[in-house]
């Protein structure tokens, strides 16, 4: 027996940033979320992989507010979403 194929639309990139921001902006899971909408949850994580690694860097710049009066030894480490971290010493 043969297996029907689902037509599946083609969306332009535009459309899933429009989707990305109403999944992010709707409070519910990506289940829930592809339920409502007829999307499928695989398609919905690759669009979601793929902008992120295609949005420009957040920079954002930390300064002191009060600079002490002795140097101290510091450090700090920053888990990033993608497993990556970031340590600093100062």
């Amino acid at each position: 027996m043969a297996r029907k194929r689902i037509k599946r639309a083609r969306r332009p990139e535009g459309e899933w940033r429009d989707i990305l921001s109403r999944l992010e902006n709707s409070g519910l899971s990506a289940r829930a979320f592809c339920q409502e909408e007829g999307l499928c949850q695989g398609t919905l994580r690759r669009w979601r992989q793929k902008l992120a690694l295609n949005s420009p860097a957040r920079f954002i710049e930390l300064a002191p507010t009060v600079v002490p009066e002795e140097p101290s030894r510091w450090e700090c480490e920053l888990a990033l979403p993608n497993g990556a971290r970031l340590r600093f010493r100062g």
